[in-house]
Protein backbone atom coordinates (compact mmCIF):
# COMPACT_ATOMS: atom_id res chain seq x y z
CA UNK A 1 0.00 0.00 0.00
CA UNK A 2 1.33 3.59 -0.87
CA UNK A 3 0.10 7.07 -0.29
CA UNK A 4 1.07 10.36 -1.39
CA UNK A 5 2.21 12.70 1.44
CA UNK A 6 3.54 16.27 0.59
CA UNK A 7 5.48 14.62 -2.46
CA UNK A 8 6.76 11.80 -0.56
CA UNK A 9 6.10 8.20 -1.45
CA UNK A 10 5.30 6.14 1.60
CA UNK A 11 4.88 2.72 2.24
CA UNK A 12 2.64 1.05 4.46
CA UNK A 13 3.21 -2.49 5.59
CA UNK A 14 0.23 -4.59 3.45
CA UNK A 15 0.33 -7.23 6.70
CA UNK A 16 -1.18 -5.09 9.37
CA UNK A 17 -1.14 -1.39 7.48
CA UNK A 18 2.03 0.36 9.59
CA UNK A 19 4.04 2.55 8.49
CA UNK A 20 6.98 0.72 7.02
CA UNK A 21 10.28 2.11 8.28
CA UNK A 22 14.26 2.06 6.12
CA UNK A 23 16.86 0.41 7.55
CA UNK A 24 19.83 -0.89 6.03
CA UNK A 25 21.14 -4.07 6.08
CA UNK A 26 24.30 -4.87 4.14
CA UNK A 27 25.25 -2.41 1.30
CA UNK A 28 21.42 -1.94 0.54
CA UNK A 29 18.23 -0.27 1.94
CA UNK A 30 15.13 -2.68 3.02
CA UNK A 31 11.67 -1.76 4.72
CA UNK A 32 10.70 -3.21 7.95
CA UNK A 33 7.73 -2.97 9.66
CA UNK A 34 8.33 -2.44 13.62
CA UNK A 35 4.99 -4.20 14.28
CA UNK A 36 5.04 -7.50 12.26
CA UNK A 37 8.68 -6.99 11.17
CA UNK A 38 7.72 -7.74 7.43
CA UNK A 39 10.56 -6.87 4.86
CA UNK A 40 10.27 -4.90 1.42
CA UNK A 41 12.96 -4.62 -0.73
CA UNK A 42 13.41 -1.14 -1.57
CA UNK A 43 13.34 0.30 -4.96
CA UNK A 44 15.39 3.27 -6.38
CA UNK A 45 11.75 5.61 -6.62
CA UNK A 46 11.02 5.00 -3.13
CA UNK A 47 14.91 5.33 -1.52
CA UNK A 48 14.80 8.42 -2.87
CA UNK A 49 11.87 9.72 -0.74
CA UNK A 50 13.18 7.76 2.96
CA UNK A 51 16.17 9.15 4.75
CA UNK A 52 17.84 7.35 7.45
CA UNK A 53 18.15 9.65 10.74
CA UNK A 54 20.51 8.91 13.46
CA UNK A 55 19.67 10.93 16.47
CA UNK A 56 23.54 12.03 17.91
CA UNK A 57 23.88 12.91 21.74
CA UNK A 58 23.84 16.10 22.99
CA UNK A 59 27.29 15.81 24.60
CA UNK A 60 28.61 14.25 21.05
CA UNK A 61 27.30 17.24 19.13
CA UNK A 62 27.58 20.01 21.68
CA UNK A 63 31.20 21.56 21.66
CA UNK A 64 31.73 24.75 24.04
CA UNK A 65 34.90 26.75 24.39
CA UNK A 66 36.20 28.27 27.00
CA UNK A 67 38.18 31.21 26.77
CA UNK A 68 39.86 32.95 29.61
CA UNK A 69 41.94 35.87 30.07
CA UNK A 70 42.89 38.43 31.94
CA UNK A 71 42.66 42.21 32.14
CA UNK A 72 45.80 44.47 31.33
CA UNK A 73 46.04 47.66 32.91
CA UNK A 74 47.02 50.92 30.71
CA UNK A 75 50.38 52.28 31.70
CA UNK A 76 50.84 55.80 31.87
CA UNK A 77 52.20 56.59 28.49
CA UNK A 78 49.13 54.74 26.85
CA UNK A 79 46.57 56.46 28.91
CA UNK A 80 48.61 59.75 27.68
CA UNK A 81 48.81 58.74 24.23
CA UNK A 82 44.80 58.01 24.03
CA UNK A 83 43.89 61.01 25.79
CA UNK A 84 45.96 62.94 22.64
CA UNK A 85 44.39 61.02 20.46
CA UNK A 86 41.03 61.34 21.99
CA UNK A 87 41.54 65.21 21.96
CA UNK A 88 42.70 65.73 18.03
CA UNK A 89 39.52 63.02 17.08
CA UNK A 90 37.38 66.00 19.23
CA UNK A 91 39.11 69.05 17.67
CA UNK A 92 38.39 67.54 14.20
CA UNK A 93 35.00 66.40 14.56
CA UNK A 94 33.69 69.51 15.81
CA UNK A 95 35.74 71.36 12.97
CA UNK A 96 33.88 68.68 10.26
CA UNK A 97 30.68 70.03 12.30
CA UNK A 98 31.45 73.66 11.56
CA UNK A 99 32.20 73.18 8.12
CA UNK A 100 29.46 71.32 7.48
CA UNK A 101 26.32 73.04 9.04
CA UNK A 102 28.12 76.23 7.12
CA UNK A 103 27.83 75.06 3.61
CA UNK A 104 24.11 73.37 4.70
CA UNK A 105 23.14 77.24 5.79
CA UNK A 106 24.83 78.60 2.15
Amino acid sequence: MKRLVRGVNLKFCPKCGKLMIPRREKDKIVLICPQCKNTIEVTHSVEVGYRVKHEVEEEKRTKMAIVTGTERKLTEEERQLLEDYYKVFLETYMEAEETSSEEGSE
